[in-house]
């Protein structure tokens, strides 16, 4: 395991979350917390495809994601917008959809 210190955090979470840089590299597990708590597993499930859809997406035999296909799934649970999903002045939470 490789463990590294990011200096310039806003740089590295542009180049994650907009950038190309990760693209190419495998996700095994991702967790995000937010309001609650997210975990990704980054295998591929192969049999949640048919045949054809699992031959054209070119994931190079792996078992796991790339980051390049669940980049914008972590994002926009990052950038999740309290303001869409509850009332503004009390912060309660609607109990449906509006």
């Amino acid at each position: 395991m490789l463990a590294l210190k990011i200096n310039d955090v806003k740089n590295f979470m542009n180049q994650l979350l907009i950038g190309d840089t990760f693209d190419s590299f495998s996700l095994v597990e991702a967790s995000i917390t937010t309001f609650s708590n997210f975990t990704i597993d980054g295998k591929i499930h192969k049999d949640f495809f048919d045949t054809d859809t699992v031959q054209n997406m070119n994931f190079n035999d792996s078992d796991y994601c790339p980051w390049k296909e669940l980049k914008s799934y972590c994002f926009s649970i990052i950038t999740f917008r309290w303001d869409y999903y509850c009332d503004k002045p009390t912060r309660t939470c609607w109990n449906d959809c509006q």
